[in-house]
């Protein structure tokens, strides 16, 4: 069986199955669009079956049903995007390889890595009542695995119906892939960048929480104008250039719970997202940096800050602080500021904003929130207000 690819045209789900849980990533035309992850893989399908064959006549029914339901609070989120019956869609299916051998026994090797949902069909039929004995010595399946099989055919037959894929793909990746390769990146072995989808998908989740988003886009705006200017004082890179962006896109997100502390909610429902590229512990840097974007600071939180590394706590404090500085030149939603320039000095940073409105609220906001600045880079940050040529 050959190593294949999605398509470029149409919608291709890429489904990652774990022994305990399952990834979802759904590509259109091959742009990214969403992905997510939850709680349930073979295993504890395996012993829910086991325990519902002891109770229930139809245990297969009644665990597809379980299955279905499980799915489809996904989809209600909006993770999943049901199509028209007359839309056909693509499911490659990552590092199954257990199943690959299953296939490829039950085919004989005939279906060059593609396989009819109709073909996947029987087979499922097939095993729903075979033996362990069988799986071992028709279709060369090792003994450890044998439990698991049917559990994961039950799960993707039902993933199957939602995405209303007609066709099943193989592919030797593996989840963690994206994961990886960002780091084979920054090493220079890879010329792969998989940015832009964490991008997308921070995007997608502040969508979801109703973020505004002209506010949002214009403090990413200024926070990524203000890191690349200020690159001289915090020597970061581009992985923590994208962390900071992640983190304006999403800082927010705490007014969906409630606009009272919104930046302590803002750090829970990034710690608790799943956003594709990123690391559990980028992940964590994300949400401190859009938790310390408001009036808190990490000199004021010492129970939580001290409880990560002294290099992140010191990553988290120089992109909060630039953050911070990005989010109070919108302050009142307003966008009056056009455009900004940097000029670091001997003993400040003058950012000058271009703007023909009255600035008196920014400056007052910008003020008070640079402070935090000042005890990160040494440098006290001074707005210069420039006129805008009509």
């Amino acid at each position: 069986m050959q190593k294949s690819k999605p398509t470029a045209s149409g919608t291709v789900y890429l489904i990652g199955i774990t022994s305990g849980n399952t990834s979802i990533t759904r590509f259109d035309n091959g742009n990214f669009i969403t992905s997510t992850n939850f709680s349930l893989g073979p295993v504890k399908i395996a012993e829910d079956l086991d325990s519902l064959r002891r109770s229930a006549p139809n245990s297969i029914g009644v665990l597809s049903d379980y299955i279905d339901s499980k799915l489809k609070d996904f989809n209600r989120e909006g993770q999943i995007t049901l199509l028209p019956d007359n839309q056909e869609t693509q499911v490659m299916l990552l590092g199954t390889s257990s199943l690959k051998k299953i296939v490829a026994e039950y085919t004989k090797n005939s279906n060059d890595g593609l396989l009819a949902i109709d073909t996947f069909r029987d087979l499922l039929d097939m095993l729903v009542d075979a033996s362990d004995q069988y799986l071992m010595e028709q279709l060369m399946i090792n003994e450890s695995v044998t439990p698991l099989v049917l559990p994961e055919l039950l799960l993707i037959d039902r993933i199957v119906q939602l995405t209303n894929a007609k066709t099943l793909r193989f592919s030797d990746s593996s989840v963690i892939d994206g994961v990886v390769n960002n780091e084979e990146v920054a090493l220079g072995f890879s010329k792969h960048d998989f940015s832009n989808q964490t991008i997308k998908m921070a995007t997608n989740i502040a969508n979801h929480y109703n973020v505004e988003p002209v506010h949002r886009d214009i403090v990413t705006k200024f926070a990524l104008h203000l890191f690349n200017q200020l690159k001289p004082l915090h020597m970061l890179g581009k992985r923590e250039s994208v962390l900071l962006e992640v983190a304006s896109i999403l800082h927010d997100v705490g007014n969906y719970i409630s606009v009272h502390s919104h930046y302590i909610h803002s750090e829970y429902i990034i710690r608790h997202s799943d956003i594709i590229g990123l690391s559990q512990e980028e992940k964590e840097i994300v949400a401190a940096i859009a938790k310390y974007h408001s009036v808190t600071t990490p000199g004021a939180d010492l129970s939580h800050f001290n409880q990560i590394s002294a290099e992140n706590r010191r990553l988290i404090s120089k992109l909060a602080a630039i953050l911070r500085l990005a989010d109070a030149l919108d302050d009142d939603r307003k966008q009056k500021i056009k455009k900004i320039s940097v000029s670091i000095q001997k003993h400040h940073v003058i950012i000058s904003a271009y703007s023909n409105d009255s600035l008196a609220y920014e400056n007052w906001i910008f003020n008070s929130k640079s402070q935090f600045f000042q005890e990160t880079y040494g440098l006290k940050p001074i707005l210069k207000q420039k006129g805008v040529k009509l």
